[in-house]
């Protein structure tokens, strides 16, 4: 049988709308939210700070590094940042269960149980324009690649490094004058911006959701 591109593109929107939803029953009134953070927290602090006056959504910050940065960021603002090893993160959502649970700058793979538990509900945001750069130090290989354009990309978790359905991109030019820095605080602000935004998307889904993955998927 032959199958056209529109059709290619069409199974591709029902496979991951299908990824998206299956199992999927997000609270019907506060949203209770984990962000994950092992550095220092700048992606932490930007959501926290956008769902701030949101009463139907609950932020909670966690880290696997005492040392971490976070802490003293979120203090500044008077917020807590609870430690949580790798090791009791399937205890923890087990039993305290959450609607999304957001990787910002956590630097540990998610163990295979906890993907599975919570399936469709773990996001990451990724310096690149993924599949190109994934792993670690993915900005300063692009910029020493000399590339034209790099960005962000924001995806579900699976059993991968950087390998789950794609939610969003955005890319930027790489001014050829710009230092490594300059190109970090591009990317960073790209983050910043968008990474809360699409995370309201996802926490108030709709079947009209699907339209936004037939744009993610052009």
């Amino acid at each position: 049988m032959c199958i056209d591109n529109e059709n290619k593109k069409n199974m591709k929107i029902s496979s991951l709308a299908t990824y998206l939803t299956n199992g999927i029953s997000f609270s019907a009134e506060k949203k209770k939210v984990a962000i994950m953070a092992s550095g220092s927290g700048s992606n932490a602090e930007a959501i926290s700070d956008y769902f701030e006056k949101r009463k139907d959504v609950e932020i909670e910050i966690f880290s696997d590094k005492t040392s971490a940065g976070v802490y003293d960021r979120m203090r500044k603002k008077g917020k807590q940042v609870h430690f949580l090893s790798p090791e009791s993160n399937y205890e923890f959502f087990s039993e305290m269960p959450h609607d999304l649970i957001v990787l910002a700058g956590y630097m540990k793979m998610i163990k295979s149980d906890l993907v599975d538990l919570m399936k469709g509900k773990i996001v990451n945001i990724h310096p690149s324009l993924l599949p190109d750069y994934p792993g670690t130090h993915s900005i300063e290989r692009a910029y020493n690649d000399k590339r034209k354009e790099t960005g962000i990309t924001i995806h579900y978790v699976d059993h991968g490094m950087d390998t789950g359905p794609v939610i969003f991109q955005e890319s930027t030019e790489i001014n050829p004058e710009w230092s490594l820095d300059e190109l970090e605080a591009k990317i960073h602000s790209l983050e910043h911006h968008h990474y809360p935004r699409i995370i309201d998307k996802i926490i108030s889904y709709q079947p009209a959701f699907t339209e936004h993955l037939k744009e993610v998927l052009k």
